[in-house]
């Protein structure tokens, strides 16, 4: 008999973990692109939430939740899920046109001085909520 890999995203409803779509956590490798998909994955299944185990996420350009909905960015606490941009002229975050997201226990800490833009940009949406996050 043979065992077969198990991930969350195989059991209907539950959160989908970034690590499931190539994500590392390490603070040197890329993540933009394993994060970002796994959220555009949430969000064509409705909604749902993105798990960010303890990690340290290294993302080089804005993550876009632009016109997402029901989408939950949730990590395990603000002090061990972190995200390192190395953004300089663009916001981190984008939720334009976004409805009942939520952003939780996440921490944001920049690796570089922010040139423009915002950590988390809001706009014509409904709804974000922050919580339990912490932007350093």
């Amino acid at each position: 008999m043979g065992l077969t890999k198990v991930s969350y995203a195989m059991i209907n409803g539950a959160p989908l973990n970034v690590l499931d779509y190539g994500a590392t956590g390490d603070g040197s490798t890329d993540d933009t692109s394993a994060i970002q998909t796994a959220l555009t994955a949430c969000d064509a299944a409705g909604g749902g939430t993105v798990y960010f185990p303890t990690g340290n996420y290294k993302i080089t350009s804005t993550i876009d939740l632009t016109g997402f909905e029901n989408v939950t960015l949730q990590g395990e606490n603000k002090n061990a899920s972190k995200f390192s941009p190395t953004v300089t002229n663009d916001n981190y975050f984008t939720f334009t046109n976004a409805k009942q997201c939520n952003f939780r226990d996440l921490g944001i800490i920049p690796s570089v001085s922010q040139v423009s833009g915002s950590a988390i940009y809001f706009s014509n949406g409904y709804s974000l909520t922050v919580s339990d996050v912490i932007i350093g």
